[in-house]
């Protein structure tokens, strides 16, 4: 029988050094622990807004007049609407289009990486968790909760999950365009 003392120098942490790797298995890499945690808590917290929005949001609340207004609607659509009068072939879309986007960020963060951040993970937490919560609306709700009205600028009322695709679209494309631009000054033939 083992005595209590000798469990007490065995760490806490699993020997792969990341705590987070009991949700992923042993062998994943931080960054695909980390893309998983964080696209559930922001998952999870844009549909406690959609949720809040439903309850709260019964006639339009005005935060600065003629700019800004919470305003819930309901978008049988994608983005800004389309495919609004094909609510299926939305749904089917977007669905196909989010398991493409989970498997590429699975097996890409597949890889072992070097410990110190990187920002792929956190991009890819928000165009997950944005496409994962609006397709929950549609598969659960039959519809996209949107509650966002930036009335200054007329533009198409929108929610956090699609300000997380945004955000996730933007940090992709300029970190391509970061590594693109350090691999192409790396090649460069010198004279």
């Amino acid at each position: 029988m083992e005595s209590p003392s000798s469990h007490a120098s065995e760490p806490l942490v699993p020997t792969g050094g990341c705590p987070l790797r009991c949700l992923v298995g042993p062998n994943a890499s931080i960054d695909r622990s980390a893309w998983v945690v964080t696209t559930a808590v922001l998952l999870l917290l844009d549909q406690r807004l959609k949720a809040w929005a439903i309850q709260t949001l019964v006639d339009p609340v005005v935060v600065v007049p003629k700019v800004f207004q919470l305003h819930l609607t309901w978008n049988t659509g994608v983005a800004f609407g389309l495919l609004r009068a094909w609510p299926q072939a939305a749904l089917w879309a977007s669905s196909l289009l989010t398991l493409g986007l989970l498997l590429y960020a699975w097996k890409t963060l597949s890889k072992q990486s070097p410990l110190g951040f990187n920002p792929h993970w956190a991009f890819l937490s928000c165009l997950s968790a944005g496409a994962l919560s609006n397709g929950y609306d549609r598969w659960v709700r039959g519809a996209v909760v949107d509650f966002i009205d930036v009335m200054a600028i007329q533009y198409p009322v929108f929610n956090g999950a699609d300000v997380l695709v945004c955000v996730g679209v933007v940090g992709l494309l300029y970190q391509l365009m970061v590594t693109q631009s350090k691999s192409s000054s790396t090649s460069l033939p010198t004279s």
